[in-house]
């Protein structure tokens, strides 16, 4: 009997022994790996950039009045194009390169009236700066006086949020969101995609 446990000792032991030398190297070697694949990938940032814009008449409203059979300039009231001109800037802060960039407005935003292509199929280089021209355009009606004077960005983007969506070398989806309050923008990194887009 004693015999046979000092034999299964012996046996444990050098099976633990084993274990632990395939084990261990075995988890040094995957936890990088695995790290790598799931956990790390690029680093995208998103800023608005204001590059000026323009208030141009667009004709005469119909709410002046014509009564008198001529209408006063101080009083006329037109419809004016506000457009803002900005630069939606997209940086890579990471030693990674991100693949199949995808930037996302949320269904029921306002959108930007017109902005450059992000080329899906480019992918943003680590360290790389990408430059998108973007317009965004109302028409307004009001007093010559009154007319919006083009300051920075549109105060229609309070609340703006913008997904930027894009992989790592292993296919691995990640996500920036920002959002624009107060008069600055956050990036905020995650690994899911949030629910409102």
């Amino acid at each position: 009997m004693l015999t046979i446990n000092l034999l299964n000792m012996n046996f444990m032991e050098i099976l633990g022994w084993i274990l632990s030398v395939l084990i261990i190297p075995l988890c040094l070697v995957l936890i990088p790996f695995l790290w790598k694949v799931f956990l790390y990938g690029p680093e995208l940032t998103i800023e608005l950039i204001s590059s000026g814009g323009t208030s141009e008449p667009f004709g005469l409203s119909t709410n002046n009045d014509y009564s008198k059979g001529y209408i006063e300039g101080i009083n006329e009231i037109n419809y004016f194009k506000v457009t803002w001109k900005f630069k939606v800037i997209i940086t890579n802060n990471s030693m990674l390169t991100a693949y199949y960039p995808k930037l996302i407005f949320p269904e029921g935003q306002l959108a930007f009236t017109l902005i450059d292509e992000l080329k899906y199929l480019n992918p943003i280089k680590e360290n790389e700066i990408i430059s998108l021209n973007a317009k965004f355009e109302i028409i307004e009606e009001c007093k010559g006086v009154d007319r919006t004077h083009i300051k920075g960005l549109p105060p229609h983007f309070e609340n703006l949020r913008l997904l930027l969506e894009y992989k790592n070398q292993y296919k691995r989806i990640f996500f920036t969101l920002f959002i624009f309050d107060n008069k600055q923008g956050k990036n905020n990194f995650q690994r899911k995609k949030p629910k409102e887009f």
